[in-house]
Parts: structure tokens; C-alpha cells; sequence
């Protein structure tokens, strides 16, 4: 099949979407609303009506659910408009919502507190019966129910750390390896063009979230560098294993991002350039990706570029309005909100 064939009328589709995407203006806006009413209110002006309508102005946790949905429905949309090649590459750009949920649902059966809601229960791609999980009693019962799922053999291969820890991060590490492993092996049936689009991505994507698991294994698990080391997931673009060491050494790791993007500015916590946080690296990326994103739909127009580009800046924008959210609930000055933002 043609590129023109595959890609054509999709990307047309796609860059119609994008124009409904925030802009820089609106987050502006947003970012000075008085509190979370106005925030709603102007939310609505900039193309979220229904979504708010829905919600109402009282439920912030209601709302976190209905663009958690929204994103989902956006991405489906592109699906049912697509030829198998591609529906192909979404399918795993879901199944990384898919791998969320399943960590979500773990954690709400391993804690045996919570309610299967916090997490929107509209179909993905595979079925989870998740009130089944929650009253299972033991974990033979939770795997037993879920022996289709295509993570199920990633889970088992963890289940001997699990029980030796009683921690979920084997689970956890082993859904978003197994995540991973299968987006790339999808990638490896797309042209030259299109691999590289999506490898770069998916690079950044591992990049940030090795460094989310950097700072996890040192707060919540006090593992040694060399424990973290032989954890963390293979891929990252730009941190290969030299650079992940520095890292996880706390030693001076601001020299490997500044030759990247000399334009963007790393946020320094502390008097010592060497003491900034983990989480402002993380912004910094997501700025990386961002720009990344953005230029994927400057590639030759028959491509996988817009695709790509669509679902990482659809998610770049529900990661910054929940920062919204979170922020007029703490009550941060309009500065202090738009250091947060990435657009």
C-alpha cells in the first residue's frame, strides 16, 4: 500500500486536531485564572465545554477521570480512521494506557483499600475485569484472571521478587519493559522514515522515565547505585549507560543535557549546580519532547510524524491542565504555575 494511501487522509485528520490543541496564549490565561471555578470556566472557552459541562465545577477528582477519558477518546478516534499498518503502531501507543491501568489496579489490590474508580473504565484495547481483581484474595487469583493479558508472562517473571520484597516496583518495572519492548518490535516492521521518528520519541520517553524510576529506587527502596543501575530500562536516547551512571552518582549530571537543547534552561535547585532535583531534569526533557514532538510533524507529510506528534502533544497538554488543577487547589501564583507548564 501506498504512502500516500496510508498516511494521506490520516494526517490531514491529525493536523486538524492539532489545531485544537492549547496555545501558548491560553495557557497564559489559565495559568492567572483566580481559582479553580474560573480555571473551568475558561477551560470551556478553549474547546473543553462538553468535557466540562459534564463534570461540573465541585469535582476535581471527577475531572481528572474525564481527561483521562477524553485522551483516550481522542486516540481511538485516530484508530478507527486508520488502515491495519498503522492501527498497528496505535495499538501500542494504548497499550501504554493500558500498562497504567494495570499498574493502577496492582496497586489498589495490593493496599486492599480504594475503589476500582479512580481510573476511567472505558475499554482500551484488552478487557481487565477489575471488580473481579479487587475481591480476589490472593495473587494466584489475580493472575488467573488475568491469563489473556498480553502482560501476563511479564508478570510472572517478577512474581519471585515480589514475594521475596512484598514491593510492587518488579511488577511495575516489568509491565513498562515488557510496555516498551513491544512498541519497539512493532517500530522495527515501519520504513527507515518512520523508525526514526518513532525510536527518537520512544527514546526521550525511556529517558524521562528512567529518571522517574532513578528517584523512586532512592526514596521509596534505598537500593545502591549499582542495584539501580541494572533496573533502569534500555533505549533512552540521549541517557545511554555512562550517562545514567552520573545520574544515579548525584555527581554533576547538568553537562549532559546542556549540549542538547542549548535554548531551553535547566532548572537548578539549590546554590550548587550539582544539587538540582531530579523532577526539574524531568521538566527539561519534557521540554525536549515537546520540541521533538513539534518538529515530527515537519517530516515528509506521507509519514508516521504526525501521529506520533498528535499523541505525545495531546499528553504533554492533559499532564499540563492537571498541573492546573493542582495548582489552584494549592493556590500557586501565576509565576510559580507557568514554571510548571510545558508548552
Amino acid at each position: 500500500m501506498s504512502l500516500v494511501r496510508t498516511y494521506g487522509f490520516l494526517n490531514a485528520k491529525i493536523r486538524a486536531m492539532r489545531s485544537t490543541l492549547l496555545l501558548s496564549s491560553q495557557y497564559k490565561v489559565l495559568s492567572n485564572a483566580k481559582d479553580y471555578r474560573d480555571l473551568l470556566q475558561q477551560l470551556s472557552q478553549y474547546g473543553y465545554t462538553a468535557l466540562v459541562d459534564d463534570v461540573g465545577y465541585h469535582d476535581p477528582d471527577r475531572l481528572e477521570l474525564a481527561l483521562q477519558a477524553e485522551e483516550l477518546r481522542r486516540l481511538k478516534q485516530i484508530q478507527k480512521k486508520s488502515n491495519r499498518s498503522v492501527q498497528n503502531i496505535l495499538n501500542k501507543i494504548l497499550e501504554r494506557y493500558e500498562a497504567e491501568r494495570l499498574k493502577w489496579m496492582l496497586r489498589l489490590w495490593f493496599q486492599k483499600r480504594g475503589e476500582p474508580n479512580s481510573f476511567p473504565l472505558i475499554p482500551i484495547l484488552y478487557p481487565i475485569p477489575i471488580n473481579e481483581i479487587m475481591n480476589a484474595p490472593i495473587l494466584d487469583d489475580v493472575f488467573q484472571l488475568l491469563d489473556k493479558h498480553p502482560f501476563y508472562n511479564a508478570l510472572i517473571e517478577a512474581r519471585s521478587e515480589f514475594e521475596a520484597k512484598q514491593t510492587l516496583f518488579p511488577f511495575e518495572l516489568a509491565i513498562d519493559r515488557e510496555q516498551i519492548k513491544r512498541f519497539i518490535e512493532s517500530v522495527k516492521r515501519l520504513n527507515r522514515r518512520d523508525q526514526r521518528i518513532c525510536n527518537e520519541l520512544l527514546g526521550i520517553e525511556i529517558d524521562l522515565r528512567n529518571l522517574s524510576w532513578i528517584e523512586r529506587f532512592r526514596k521509596y527502596y534505598q537500593l545502591s547505585a549499582a542495584e539501580i543501575l541494572t533496573r533502569l530500562l534500555p533505549g533512552g536516547h540521549r541517557l545511554g549507560p555512562s550517562q545514567l551512571r552520573q545520574v544515579v552518582s548525584d555527581g554533576n549530571p547538568s553537562s549532559i543535557f546542556t549540549s542538547w537543547e542549548k535554548d531551553i534552561p535547566i532548572p537548578i535547585q539549590g546554590a550548587q549546580e550539582s544539587k538540582f532535583m531530579l523532577q526539574n531534569v524531568e521538566l527539561f526533557l519534557t521540554h525536549v519532547l515537546l520540541r521533538r514532538a513539534r518538529r515530527a510533524f515537519m517530516e515528509f507529510p506521507f509519514s508516521i510524524g504526525a501521529i506520533m506528534g498528535y499523541s505525545t502533544l495531546l499528553r504533554i497538554e492533559m499532564m499540563n491542565i492537571r498541573m492546573l488543577i493542582q495548582a489552584k487547589e494549592y493556590k500557586l501564583s501565576a509565576d510559580e504555575v507557568e514554571s510548571r507548564l510545558v508548552y
